[in-house]
């Protein structure tokens, strides 16, 4: 089952999370021992109030990942799976020369990837066949000219 997306609201909230230089960034865990995020550690704490633990694991308890997994953190689920997993690489690095990126940058990136994160509310007449025109969709290997890192992390393929 797809994912849902998350509210525009949550999205702003996070990319000024990542931005704002507030939060130390970690790796490998939501939230580390010395209080350190994960991007999606910090979406998780910071944009919807879920108090994480430190040390906390990207699921509950082990097991394989699954949308519908009660293991997975509750507040992730309407993160599309790939999303998850590209942004976990993007920002703990993959072990194999794919370096990790810094919270502004995976904020740019996720800037890129909006449609692919946020459900965008509606109007009704915009659903329909004869006014809608589909949105320039460049998927999660798309490229933003100019950002170098984002670029070159926006190409690795899911």
């Amino acid at each position: 089952m797809a994912s849902s997306g998350i509210t525009p609201a949550q999205f702003d909230r996070w990319l000024t999370a990542l931005r704002s230089q507030r939060y130390p960034q970690g790796r490998g865990r939501l939230k580390g021992v010395e209080g350190h995020y994960c991007c999606l550690g910090l979406y998780c704490e910071i944009v919807t109030g879920l108090e994480l633990y430190e040390g906390q694991f990207l699921y509950w308890t082990s097991g394989v990942e699954d949308a519908e997994s009660p293991c997975l953190a509750p507040p992730l689920k309407p993160i599309d799976r790939d999303v998850r997993v590209k942004l976990s690489m993007l920002n703990d690095g993959d072990g194999y020369g794919v370096v990790a990126l810094p919270f502004h940058e995976i904020a740019d990136w996720l800037e890129i990837h909006r449609h692919e994160v946020v459900k965008e509310e509606t109007s009704p007449t915009s659903t329909s066949p004869e006014n809608h025109t589909p949105p320039h969709s460049p998927g999660l290997q798309g490229d933003l000219p100019g950002k170098a890192n984002v670029a070159r992390h926006a190409q690795i393929p899911l």
